[in-house]
């Protein structure tokens, strides 16, 4: 599956009246995408299938669902490339990446660091909306209680949800922005990296949700056996799904490395 993309603006020119224009290229080009195949396999007891109301099936395949998206985020935010998954946007080529501290080593995350995070995505013209992704141990202990040099707070949450979210969501991202953009807490980007001499480190991401191009060929298609498990008098549900990932355009994905 290919989709085109365009990583660079047409350029206006002043021109003199009756004079001849040289176009500009756009750079115009595809993202190729390999559609890689995943699945999950459920046994159910018979007996709970008999005695269970109809709304079990929903729950099954909500749950089944919420299992694909957390094992997508999984590959996605994962430091390396899973085994057999598509591209992390760590391992992505391209990518714009900065040190902590401008440090080989990394360090303590610093006020200067998100300015400098903000300063990249100028200096690679990317465009929004943009997001913060953070692992938890950056949020909730490097984050929230940052101030700027007037000891004002950076992240500031909404009046309406507060920082655990909405009443009755559950593993629902805090809801605030970081420096005026919105930030999402996942746990997939780990908190064990190292960095040069550094350990046990995490990295910040600075991106347009919109880069981060998802190829399926279709929603998750679910499949019913009632052999596969017939000596433990079991059903054997299955979901199988092809997907990929790629990115573009890749500088405009901003990493910051190293965070203690």
């Amino acid at each position: 599956m290919t989709v085109p993309v365009a990583t660079a603006a047409p350029s206006w020119t002043w021109m003199a009246q009756s004079s001849v224009q040289q176009p500009t290229d756009p750079n115009l080009s595809q993202l190729s995408f390999t559609l890689l195949s995943r699945r999950c396999l459920v046994a159910v007891p018979n007996e709970l299938l008999k005695a269970s109301i109809p709304a079990f099936d929903t729950l099954l395949s909500e749950l089944i669902g919420l299992g694909a998206a957390e094992h997508e985020d999984q590959a996605i935010f994962a430091t390396s490339t899973v085994s057999g998954g598509p591209v992390a946007l760590m391992s992505a080529a391209g990518t714009s990446v900065i040190n902590v501290g401008g440090s080989a080593n990394g360090g303590n995350l610093a006020f200067s660091d998100l300015i400098a995070v903000l300063a990249k995505a100028a200096s690679v013209k990317a465009r929004g909306p943009f997001c913060w992704f953070a692992s938890p141990r950056t949020f909730w202990q490097r984050i929230v209680g940052m101030v700027d040099s007037q000891s004002r707070p950076l992240f500031i949450p909404t009046l309406t949800a507060g920082l655990m979210g909405a009443a009755g969501q559950i593993n629902v991202a805090p809801s605030g922005q970081l420096m005026g953009y919105p930030l999402y807490v996942t746990p997939y980007i780990l908190e064990n990296e190292a960095l040069g001499s550094g350990s046990n480190q995490s990295h910040l991401i600075f991106i347009n949700p919109k880069y981060i191009h998802i190829a399926q060929d279709s929603s998750i298609e679910l499949a019913i056996s009632t052999e596969r498990y017939f000596d433990a008098n079991q059903t054997a549900i299955r979901g199988t799904q092809q997907i990929d990932v790629g990115v573009a355009p890749a500088a405009g994905v901003i990493i910051l490395a190293g965070i203690n």
